[in-house]
């Protein structure tokens, strides 16, 4: 019996053995690269190593946008809730009365650390006091300050710890498991270990002087000696001066751009504006803010996601960035708390490319030796088209205070027009555009108002949510307008390009389109004068004469021959319903039709009607396109129906090119009547007629001007009428009440310029919103862009 007791333990004895030599076998073996791995990244640490963000340059190199290196006020969050005082007051307490400390309960150990936290927290107050005064800041503001960024932590917890609650309570439920007071229990402990942020400096100050910066740092340097008293007398230690301060070394983004002063020749301007025809000086603000765009000095959950969606999406971009350390992937363009991230424009548009890349240094925890280091990348440049120089000048032009862009008497059709709404002085809001025709170069595209980032800081609500001057929407580019009369150049070109109209049928203009109806879709001299442009001419319109003189009832009749497919394929082929994929933030694509919305990047709409078609042949019904849409349409017919796709950001890629394949014989006479309509005095865009004087709109020597008036039909701007509680107020009839703040015409004026007796070198679209006449009031600002052009070399 007794042997076989001790077989048995003996055979119990060698199954464990053999199970544990497998159980061995397996750890070495099976799993000992992974564990060895684990191991050593145990024994490593890492530090990151800052990258300074690439530059953003204008076409000629000028500088638009760098970092300048300064300082950032950083205090440890422990010192900032108390808790570095609490630790302290703990130590002293343990130091200066160790057996009544080893004896206390819970409550009487807090009663010995507040015996000793006076003296600290007094400590701290004065180094506050230091702080504050080195930093040029009344005590109270940087209270303010240390408050703001606790409040912001303690935020930031809570939301962590309801995250990580419900992420628990989830995991239990799918397991069948029953939450239970214990598991509860356990669940709250374990939320609360503490995150990052309540063991680390805040900033509280970003960007701080230099002056301050070497200020603060002495103070980072220094110790104070503070005396503790005990039951066996006064005991010294050694703290901090200021505990917790940190000075980072950090980049403030510099804009050399954002305020610039240009002359202006008056002498150049209508009449009424030239003064005593000297130069102005004018102070310009926010150039080409909405195209450069700004940076934020804190990443946030939805930078670090977007981030991680792109390093999936891009495997260049994921190959570039990611280092492989301790055996683990790290992303060295990856956000921490603090990081600057772009937030507009070009900023944000080129992010990754500007961003640049962290260096990294990995060492040894029981050597202390760098195993390896790697050098950071800095951010790589980025190139626009733009021309900041002339970008400035046309903003000056288009500035209220010159009075080309404002509501002026001599504007108006007549003394009898609207002017409740806008009355004289009333500043008008607009954009310009600017391209090289040969490569589809934006040389400048300025949008009003403008506005600066520290108006972005400062006023937000006017910069994002005014509802008239809206500076945060890009007029260029980011807000469809109907093209009236410009539209008429490129419909002609579709129109015989596409079959449906030819060049040979002249039409009369006999002031309606429909005698049946003379109240509707008439021509516009017939409207205002009670004439035809066949009786002043004498004969049936050619394309040329239509043209020239902007017949509503020519191209009435074309919108009809083309039909609702015809018209929207003629939109359609000058990039209506399609943006530039400029990279600088939102466009708007435009839309062919009634109630359009963006699919995909595309804007889709209820088909036009037959009677949608002829109103569209002028520009009007239910078509809009951008500024930007309108000056490429030009650019494109003076390239012979070649469209080269806009760009802003100057990659080094060839240009996007597409050939229309226009019928040539349409193109040709498109651009007679251009140049007709600019150059003769019937022209529509010929001339300015003040106080019964005939005033040219262009007068820059040596250039060469065709061109194409526009005056369309808008939307009234209104908004619901509140009262003092902020509720709505109604009308008698219970409806909302509303006032309309604007109504009336858009102005449009899209031109080509060239040398005297050359080609077209540039494209100009310039649109006023709500300024009525094309030819009196954008007409005046596009002859600026020509003289900035010659100004700035171009011409």
């Amino acid at each position: 019996m007794f042997h076989r007791r001790l077989l048995l333990l003996a055979g119990v004895f060698a199954t464990v053995l053999f199970v544990m030599f497998l159980q061995l076998g397996r750890l070495q073996l099976a799993q000992g690269a992974e564990h060895r791995a684990m191991a050593e990244s145990r024994l490593e640490s890492l530090t990151w190593v800052q990258t300074t963000r690439g530059r953003i340059l204008d076409r000629k190199g000028r500088v638009l946008a760098q970092d300048r290196p300064s300082f950032d006020l950083t205090v440890d969050y422990r010192v900032l809730s108390g808790a570095w005082s609490v630790k302290q007051s703990g130590a002293a307490a343990r130091l200066l009365e160790p057996a009544a400390w080893a004896a206390a309960d819970k409550p009487g150990r807090e009663l010995l650390i507040d015996r000793y936290r006076p003296i600290f927290d007094a400590h701290v107050e004065r180094a506050w006091r230091e702080i504050a005064a080195a930093v040029g800041l009344p005590p109270a503001a940087l209270a303010e300050k240390r408050d703001d960024a606790v409040a912001r932590v303690k935020a930031l917890e809570a939301s962590v710890r309801g995250v990580r609650q419900t992420v628990e309570y989830n995991a239990v439920l799918a397991r069948g498991q029953e939450l239970t007071t214990e598991v509860q229990d356990a669940i709250a402990k374990r939320v609360k270990t503490p995150i990052l942020e309540s063991e680390s400096p805040q900033i509280l100050i970003h960007a701080i002087s230099d002056e301050a910066g070497f200020a603060l740092l002495h103070l980072a340097s220094q110790t104070e000696v503070l005396s503790l008293p005990g039951p066996d007398g006064p005991r010294e230690v050694v703290v901090p001066l200021c505990p917790g301060l940190a000075v980072p070394n950090s980049a403030d983004r510099e804009y050399p751009y954002d305020h610039i002063v240009v002359e202006v020749d008056r002498s150049t301007f209508p009449s009424p504006e030239r003064g005593d025809g000297g130069t102005a000086h004018v102070q310009v603000s926010g150039v080409a803010t909405n195209v450069i765009g700004w940076v934020g000095n804190n990443a946030r959950a939805e930078d670090i996601a977007a981030r991680r969606a792109r390093m999936t999406m891009d495997p260049e971009l994921r190959e570039a960035a990611v280092v492989e350390v301790a055996g683990r992937s790290e992303d060295r363009g990856s956000y921490e708390d603090g990081d600057v991230v772009g937030r507009w424009g070009v900023e944000e548009g080129r992010e990754d490319q500007l961003r640049g890349l962290r260096g990294l240094t990995v060492t040894r925890r029981d050597t202390g030796e760098n195993e390896r280091t790697l050098a950071p990348e800095p951010g790589r440049d980025v190139r626009l088209t733009i021309d900041a120089k002339l970008q400035a000048r046309i903003q000056a032009a288009m500035e209220p205070s010159l009075g080309l862009a404002q509501v002026r008497p001599w504007q108006r059709a007549s003394e009898d027009e609207e002017q409740e709404l806008m009355p004289d002085g009333t500043p008008l809001a607009g954009a310009a555009v600017v391209l090289d025709i040969a490569t589809g170069d934006v040389l400048a595209m300025v949008s009003t108002p403008s506005f600066t980032r520290r108006d972005v800081r400062d006023r937000p609500d006017w910069v994002f949510k005014d509802p008239l001057d809206m500076p945060a929407i890009d007029r260029t580019i980011a807000r469809p307008y109907p093209p009236g009369s410009i539209a008429k150049a490129p419909l002609l070109c579709a129109a015989v390009t596409l079959g449906k109209h030819h060049l040979e049928d002249h039409i009369e203009c006999n002031g309606m389109l429909n005698p049946n109806a003379p109240d509707r879709l008439r021509c516009w001299i017939y409207k205002h004068f009670g004439t035809t442009h066949t009786q002043l001419i004498g004969r049936p319109l050619s394309a040329r004469d239509a043209l020239r003189v902007s017949c509503n009832i020519y191209f009435f009749t074309v919108g009809r021959k083309l039909g609702p497919e015809g018209i929207a394929a003629a939109y359609g082929m000058f990039g209506v319903g399609r943006g530039f994929d400029l990279g600088i933030g939102h466009e708007e694509p435009g839309s062919i039709g009634a109630f359009g919305r963006v699919v995909n990047g595309r804007r889709t709409a209820i088909p036009p009607t037959p009677d949608d078609a002829i109103q569209m042949g002028i520009g009007q019904g239910p078509i809009v396109w951008t500024p930007m849409h309108a000056t490429n349409a030009l650019a494109t017919i003076a390239r012979g129906g070649v469209d080269i796709r806009p760009r802003v950001i100057d990659d080094g890629s060839a240009p996007v090119h597409e050939d229309l394949h226009l019928d040539q014989a349409a193109v040709a006479e498109a651009m007679l009547g251009l140049d007709d309509s600019v150059n003769t005095h019937d022209g529509t865009g010929s001339h300015l007629r003040i106080d019964g004087v005939a005033e040219p709109v262009f007068n820059a020597p040596g250039v060469r001007v065709w061109g194409k008036t526009g005056t369309a039909d808008a939307s009234a701007i209104v908004r619901e009428v509140r009262g003092p509680d902020g509720k709505p107020e109604l009308d008698a009839k219970g409806r909302i009440r509303k006032e309309v703040l604007r109504d009336g015409d858009h102005s449009w004026f899209v031109i080509l310029a060239g040398p005297s007796g050359g080609e077209p070198r540039y494209a100009i679209g310039v649109l006023m919103e709500y300024a009525g006449s094309g030819g009196k009031v954008s007409g005046p600002i596009a002859n600026q862009v020509l003289h900035a052009l010659i100004a700035e070399g171009y011409l």
